[in-house]
This record gives C-alpha cells, structure tokens and sequence, in this order.
C-alpha cells in the first residue's frame, strides 16, 4: 500500500485563524499601557507561531491509498 500526503485539513485539527485587524483609531494614542495595538500585536504573533506548527503538523499527516486495479476491458 502507498502513502500520500493529505492536502485536506483535518476537522479535529483545524487551521488557527488570524485575529482580525485592528479597525481604524483603535489606538487612544494616549500612551495607554498595554496598548491595543501591543496586544493585537501578541495575539498575532501567536497565531502565527500557531500557524506554523499546525502547517508542519498537516505537512507530516499522510494518508493510506488503495492502488487502483489494472483495468479488465
């Protein structure tokens, strides 16, 4: 039996999803301490990490083929 790589996601692995981009004048531009734009900034950085292993995860899932029978007509 043959082995091949699964370009399909798996449902009980799912992709992490990127946080949704600040809308326009989040920031206060008061100083504030954290600043939303600091933990957007975290929140995606995780995500990416995230990301990456969940790719590297989806790159290492292989799945069993049945080779296919010679034809018989």
């Amino acid at each position: 039996m043959t082995s091949v790589a699964n370009p399909a996601p798996s449902a009980d692995d799912p992709r992490p999803v990127e946080p949704e981009p600040l809308p326009e004048g989040a920031c206060c531009d008061s100083g504030c301490d954290p600043c939303v734009q600091d933990t957007w900034r975290a929140d995606w950085l995780a995500w990416k990490a995230a990301l990456k292993a969940w790719e590297g995860r989806q790159a290492a899932r292989v799945v069993p083929i049945q080779p296919v029978p010679p034809s018989t007509t």
